[in-house]
């Protein structure tokens, strides 16, 4: 296992205290001979005098993980997300330290940070791989649209604020699979499977899983049931009905406007995302946890 020499702090935090614990885990990880930098998201939040005084570089948005062996991200899940989006095309690791709600992704708790970072540095840690997914839009006037960030949870098309249902035909594997006419359909990989996909109906999937997710939102006929294929296989949608406007939402967080023609094509993204998890971690007593499941 390759050693940590350098850790980037990133995120988002609502209150100060964890931006107060942060610059003392930054400390600690400085006099285990680690650098340290913070994000210029996560440095605008911390008082310049303060992560000076600690010894702290600073890395413009531009400028990526820099390289860092580890990112450490302060948030929930949707930080978490963004993060990710960001770092994991350059295969960056990323650990979570959970401020939000549920932290499926985010497993270290903020009172546990400096300790947890600690024994990470130490080699008490594990990397867990995930897949990513990337959609290309193209439209009925042979416009191609790309170049999205890649998709850790989700992809999501959705009938926006029209009152009407959308409709839509699956391709797998290049054969027909079904037509649909719903609110929309979420597209989502095993780590979006606690996401919208759950609250949709959909099954938990393992995260180690080659798997792929196909959620209707409502669908009118109530034969359409949510299906799991291979991530190896090619998913074409093509926008058959759209009786006003629609949006393709990636982890809820990009968006882009659709329109009756468009196609789009999902694939596995060729890069994937590396988790970096404590020792102690363990998956099934997460979702025992955070689903309420039983001690």
């Amino acid at each position: 296992m390759k050693k940590i020499k350098s850790i980037l702090f990133a995120g988002r935090a609502k209150t100060p205290e964890p931006l107060a614990d942060m610059l003392d885990a930054a400390e600690k990880m400085r006099k285990l001979g680690i650098e340290v930098a913070l994000h210029e998201g996560v440095a605008a939040l911390c008082s310049p005098e303060a992560a000076a005084a600690k010894g702290l570089q600073t890395r413009g948005d531009n400028e990526g993980a820099g390289g860092a062996d580890l990112v450490v991200v302060l948030g929930g899940d949707g930080a978490f997300l963004a993060a990710a989006r960001k770092f994991a095309p350059e295969g960056a690791p990323l650990a979570g330290i959970n401020l939000g709600y549920l932290g499926f992704l985010t497993d270290i708790a903020r009172e546990d940070m400096a300790d947890a970072l600690c024994k990470i540095a130490e080699g008490e840690c594990f990397y867990e791989e995930r897949a990513m997914l990337s959609v290309t839009v193209r439209r009925a006037s042979g416009e191609v649209l790309d170049g999205f960030a890649p998709a850790v949870n989700d992809i999501v098309v959705s009938r926006g604020e029209s009152g009407f249902l959308l409709g839509l035909r699956a391709d797998i594997k290049n054969q027909f699979a079904f037509e649909l006419r719903a609110d929309g359909l979420i597209v989502s990989t095993p780590s979006g499977s606690t996401a919208y996909a759950l609250s949709a109906g959909g099954p938990i999937v393992a995260p180690d899983l080659n798997a792929l997710l196909l959620v209707p939102l409502c669908p009118h006929a109530l034969t359409h049931r949510p299906l799991v294929v291979s991530a190896d296989y090619e998913l074409d949608i093509e926008m058959s009905k759209v009786p006003h406007a629609a949006t393709l939402h990636i982890d809820g967080q990009n968006s882009v406007a659709l329109a009756a023609g468009d196609v789009l094509s999902v694939r596995r993204h060729e890069k994937r995302l590396r988790i970096c998890h404590p020792a102690s971690y363990n998956y099934y007593e997460t979702l025992r946890r955070k689903l309420n499941w039983g001690e």
